[in-house]
């Protein structure tokens, strides 16, 4: 199986090093518009891949024809996220970005990292043409982990960002505030978001069907359409199928405001 990161920095080569640990996986190709940094990278993760015995050919550079007949394609380029500053603020620069880059896809599936993250989804979508059960985003994971690591109990749904919903709404402005932490005590989130990425591209690679909370293309459930957002989705090799789980009370009152939020960031892209 091959997968296809676009985007080699941090986040793109820890993802990569993440996913080569799957045994199903025998092609990883690095894409950046840095193709000296996508080729280092590859040729770094080379050497780790023998280290380990792992039968594996990693490619790097700026052509995208590496990526050609991919299984599935990470998107992560784009203007990080720096300190002090919002998703949202992004939204505009990082459209224009991920719009270049999918034409450029031969690919069956795409998983998009890219931030504002559900709003790129949607983008990467919209312009792709496919399937919405092919195109889908990371968010949940890394978001659920985070907020177990504070205690928090079930998944974290809703906008990968400062609307998401949890059970435990006593923890919403802790798990903000972790977050940040890392953003300012070392510039970025690397470990976090890579190992998410690893999660969900192995319930992909190995058929699993686990449940797990992925940005979504919603026709209808949970009362929505027209956007993306966290919702449990069966994740497997066909991509991803929303779950609908019942929201009551707070819950379902945050979860219509956070819908509320990615919508308005939709509309207000160029």
């Amino acid at each position: 199986m091959k997968i296809s990161i676009i985007g080699a920095g941090r986040v793109g080569s820890a993802a990569a090093f993440s996913i080569m640990h799957l045994a199903s996986v025998n092609e990883i190709a690095l894409v950046d518009i840095m193709g000296g940094l996508a080729k280092g990278e590859a040729l770094d993760l080379t050497h780790a891949a023998n280290a380990l015995d792992r039968d594996i050919v990693i490619s790097g550079g700026d052509d995208y024809g590496i990526a050609e007949v991919s299984d599935l394609t990470i998107i992560i380029a784009g203007k990080p996220r720096a300190p002090g500053m919002t998703r949202d603020q992004l939204a505009s620069d990082n459209a224009a970005i991920v719009k270049s880059i999918i034409p450029k896809l031969d690919t069956d599936k795409i998983l998009v990292v890219t931030n504002p993250m559900d709003v790129m989804t949607w983008v990467a979508f919209k312009e792709s043409g496919k399937p919405r059960e092919k195109v889908f985003g990371m968010g949940g994971v890394l978001d659920t982990a985070r907020y177990h690591s504070l205690g928090g109990e079930g998944l974290v749904l809703g906008e990968h960002g400062d609307s998401k919903v949890m059970k435990d709404t006593a923890l919403a402005q802790k798990l903000i505030d972790v977050n940040n932490d890392v953003i300012n005590l070392k510039k970025g989130t690397v470990y976090g978001p890579a190992a998410s990425i690893g999660v969900m591209a192995q319930a992909i690679i190995e058929d699993t069907h686990s449940v797990l909370p992925c940005s979504c293309i919603l026709d209808g459930e949970y009362g929505l359409e027209g956007l993306a957002i966290g919702v449990p989705a069966e994740v497997s090799s066909n991509g991803v199928k929303v779950v609908e789980y019942p929201l009551e009370g707070e819950q379902e009152r945050d979860f219509r405001f956070s819908a509320d939020a990615i919508r308005k960031m939709i509309q207000a892209l160029p």
